[in-house]
């Protein structure tokens, strides 16, 4: 099925077990075929969260390196929770399902979105974690 990146030689039967990804909504979705829309709400409330926590830092860190000495104190655990969030949200962009505009298609294979991922923004998350 060219809707799912799959090979289009093979023919997908669709059954109540297996049903067609297009007719499912968010938590089905993600159940179903392991995958998460990233129109869910829950997905668009947890990139709220990162960007939220990405304005913070961007606000914060340079006051924070310019005129804090370093110490382990509530900020030093506030920043590593929001490292954890940082690596949650690289996790999760493992199973988020993107639309190919070379062909015209959505994709839900597992194996697509998280080849796609590694071979464009995952080096870039992931060196964006490294202190």
């Amino acid at each position: 099925d060219q809707f799912l990146g799959f090979n289009t030689q093979k023919e997908i039967k669709y059954t109540p077990d297996l049903p067609n990804p297009r007719t499912l909504t968010g938590w089905q979705l993600l159940t179903t075929y392991q995958v998460i829309d990233p129109k869910w709400k829950y997905k668009v409330r947890w990139d709220c969260l990162v960007i939220m926590i990405l304005v913070f830092t961007a606000l914060v860190t340079p006051f924070e390196v310019a005129f804090l000495v370093p110490e382990v104190n509530s900020l030093f655990y506030l920043n590593r929770g929001m490292d954890f969030i940082f690596l949650v949200d690289i996790f999760i962009n493992f199973f988020v399902i993107f639309q190919d505009f070379q062909m015209n298609k959505v994709v839900y294979n597992r194996k697509k979105i998280m080849s796609r991922y590694l071979h464009t923004w995952f080096w870039m998350d992931l060196l964006s974690m490294v202190p």
